[in-house]
């Protein structure tokens, strides 16, 4: 089940490296846009999609709400 996080500022990687420490073999998605600058930039900017088929546990999120780098579960 995919779920969206909204992160906190600057903290994506953060974020990712201990929701991977709770819960192994995630997948993250966060489309990238390529500007005239030729940079990478998150496209959903404070977003992020998660699938892991636990999601569909409500117990599942209520425990990893308190992860480091998240502010909340849409």
């Amino acid at each position: 089940m995919w779920i969206v996080a909204k992160i906190k500022k600057n903290n994506l990687n953060l974020f990712c490296s201990e929701l991977q420490k709770k819960i192994s073999d995630i997948e993250y998605y966060f489309p990238k846009i390529i500007r005239k600058s030729k940079k990478k930039r998150n496209l959903l900017i404070n977003y992020v999609f998660c699938f892991h088929s636990s999601f569909q546990k409500k117990s599942l999120l209520d425990i990893n709400k308190t992860t480091k780098g998240l502010e909340y579960f849409l």
